[in-house]
């Protein structure tokens, strides 16, 4: 399963060129520092819903739609690692037949 989109694109692919912003102006308009939103658009951190909400209150569209992109993402990515993941089951102790008194 490949990753889903990063929820940085709507933003830096939509509302940045349709404001005519650059990185740094974005950033003064939702409050946060140039390179923490620099490193949001350039996918390599994820949207955090602290940013999600500056994003809806500045520009607008739903701050839960955001949201549920980068849950979609972090759920692939998840899946794409679940192979390196080892755990077993568990079986509580009195279902594996011993008793606790």
């Amino acid at each position: 399963m490949a990753d889903s989109a990063h929820p940085d694109e709507i933003i830096r692919d939509q509302i940045l060129p349709a404001y005519d912003l650059t990185v740094t102006a974005a950033a003064e308009v939702l409050g946060v520092r140039r390179p923490a939103l620099s490193t949001f658009l350039d996918a390599r951190s994820p949207l955090s819903p602290d940013l999600a909400a500056r994003i809806e209150k500045a520009f607008g569209g739903p701050m839960a739609l955001r949201i549920r992109v980068q849950a979609s993402r972090d759920i692939a990515r998840a899946r794409n690692r679940e192979a390196e993941v080892v755990v077993h089951g568990f079986v509580p102790a009195e279902a594996a037949g011993e008793r606790s008194d």
